[in-house]
């Protein structure tokens, strides 16, 4: 007999000042709130006192969907939300729009720093169309940008895979940010103010290449 596949559970972590709620991508619609409040009833004496940060991975948003979550889960279990996570586009314009706070929290800055501390987004997965991400510190991505998919941090991007959709590294203006992919097929790069477009006939299609600015021009250089 063919044992019965475990469904996918959602899982809480530990934050910088936070607890995190990993809602999977495998977990059907209609379970998800059944899932969150098992997972908020068995760690309430956590979560009573913790923000936390609401991570809805690349599955696609709808109002209704989002309003669910809001009446069953986090308005019922009075939950401190500090910020809600997606990769869907069109499910970040939702939730700003409804005023919620989206996109990865920055780390937790000490009183006695002046410059704020962001740790680094690292994805183990891949990027579809119509997904976006943005942070405010450097982003790893350990798979595929697919074209359609967008890629935006104040830092440095590196993709370790297929580099076919939109990036923007140094977002808020830091030009000496630079993006790495392993393999290039995107038409268009930016960093900071700066950006550059091309196409298949390009010397750097398909070739591991490090984007960086030198003056007021965005350059390319071939990595081995």
């Amino acid at each position: 007999m063919e044992k019965e596949k475990e469904k996918p559970a959602v899982i809480l972590k530990g934050g910088a000042g936070h607890l995190r709620l990993v809602i999977p991508e495998g977990l059907p619609e209609l379970e998800v709130c059944p899932a969150l409040e098992k997972a908020v009833l068995e760690a309430h004496h956590l979560l009573e006192a913790s923000r936390v940060v609401l991570d809805l991975q690349g599955r696609p948003l709808t109002e209704d969907f989002i309003g669910r979550i809001l009446k069953d889960v986090i308005w019922n279990y009075g939950l401190s939300v500090l910020s809600w996570v997606s990769f869907d586009s069109g499910g970040q314009g939702l939730l700003r729009k409804a005023g919620m706070a989206v996109g990865e929290p920055a780390a937790l800055v000490t009183e006695n720093r002046l410059a704020r501390s962001v740790q680094t987004l690292l994805l183990d997965r891949s990027l579809r169309s119509g997904q976006k991400v943005e942070h405010p510190g450097d982003v790893f991505i350990i798979g595929q940008v697919n074209d359609g998919a967008e890629v935006v941090s104040a830092g440095n991007i590196v993709v370790w895979g297929r580099l076919q959709g939109l990036v923007h590294a140094g977002a808020e203006g830091n030009v000496s940010s630079r993006v790495i992919a392993k393999s290039f097929e995107a038409t268009q790069v930016r960093i900071g103010r700066l950006f550059s477009t091309f196409d298949s006939a390009s010397p750097w299609y398909g070739k591991s290449v490090l984007f960086a600015v030198e003056g007021d021009a965005l350059i390319a250089k071939e990595l081995p």
